[in-house]
């Protein structure tokens, strides 16, 4: 599968965002001309180059409350920090899409996806962030200029760990951030993204089913420390992760029967 992988992934950084770019400048003109409100899919090139990329790839979201959507339902009137589990670079492409919002990333992992990380960054939909070098504060200062974001807080890609199934512990930076600017944390778990793309194992998949668990708003403004902040978040992680995993598991048994 490594041949498919790795044209999948040029696909990804290269072939789709020039395509999604030079598609979206005239329909954009068009409505700007007729001050017309924008459609989320038109809203900007990056956000072209996921839907096209989620399109290709035939993806199929089963939602644990029955909002099987692509978009997590209400996704564009939610505000606060998208919390969700990080598997594979798949992530990079499925999140961002579910969540309609900027994604926090290092340097580093928007250099390896080429044009689509540099079309990110021009459409204001990319977090870029030093780690080690950038401050909590200017972080939070980023993080300010969206209604709405997405990071990942366990902190590293965990598809191919020897705990991979299971939920692990959370780092407390982004969530210091969340709650010393008062930021509701939105948790959301999807279950199999690493099946889009490992890039460990070099596995690419198609037509594959994801399975999303959603948990309400966790807000700062109800606890009196980050200390139960932190714990009530973590609590509302393994509870989400638990649901979103289950999913699978039972419709893989409800098949054999």
């Amino acid at each position: 599968m490594w041949p498919v992988l790795v044209l999948d992934m040029l696909l990804w950084a290269y072939i789709i965002p020039l395509f999604a770019a030079l598609f979206w400048l005239p329909f954009a003109a068009y409505h700007s001309l007729l001050s017309s409100p924008r459609p989320l899919w038109l809203s900007d090139p990056w956000e072209l180059t996921l839907r096209w990329f989620v399109a290709f790839h035939g993806l199929t979201v089963v939602d644990a409350d029955g909002a099987d959507t692509l978009l997590i339902p209400n996704v564009a009137a939610e505000r606060g920090a998208i919390l969700s589990n990080h598997r594979s670079f798949g992530d990079f492409a499925f999140d961002p899409c579910q969540a309609h919002a900027p994604v926090m990333s290092r340097y580093a992992a928007i250099a390896a996806t080429g044009l689509s990380g540099l079309l990110g960054i021009l459409s204001n939909r990319i977090i870029a962030i030093h780690r080690g070098v950038d401050t909590r504060e200017a972080i939070q200062a980023k993080c300010a200029r969206h209604p709405r974001y997405l990071f990942y807080p366990e902190g590293t890609r965990r598809a191919n760990k020897p705990n991979a199934m299971e939920p692990d512990a959370l780092r407390a930076g982004g969530l210091k951030n969340c709650y010393e600017s008062r930021t509701p944390a939105i948790i959301v778990i999807t279950d199999g993204k690493e099946r889009i793309w490992n890039e460990k194992t070099g596995r690419c998949s198609f037509r594959t089913v994801l399975y999303r668990a959603r948990h309400a708003p966790i807000r700062p403004a109800d606890h009196e420390s980050f200390d139960t902040f932190f714990a009530a978040v973590e609590k509302a992680w393994i509870a989400t992760w638990r649901r979103a995993y289950a999913m699978r598991a039972e419709r893989e048994r409800a098949a054999l029967l």
